[in-house]
């Protein structure tokens, strides 16, 4: 069951009929299908986001003198 689509020819099952689709041709582990990778992916962002906030932080208080309120161009 690798569809991502509904099929216009074909009936809709509805979840209770593709979660028993599912049991039926992967078992339990196919509900986590793709679970590692996300959680990696998931990671990688968060890391890349937090480093990035903290080194644009940085950035900003020492061009400027403080977080908040920076009048000055980030530019010069």
């Amino acid at each position: 069951m690798d569809l991502q689509v509904q099929d216009p020819d074909r009936p809709s099952k509805g979840i209770l009929g593709v979660c028993r689709d599912i049991m039926a041709e992967d078992g339990i582990g196919g509900f986590f299908k793709g679970w590692w990778a996300q959680i990696v992916a998931l990671g990688a962002s968060n890391f890349i986001y937090f480093y990035a906030s903290g080194m644009i932080k940085v950035i900003v208080i020492s061009r400027c003198g403080r977080w908040l309120a920076c009048r000055r161009s980030l530019a010069s």
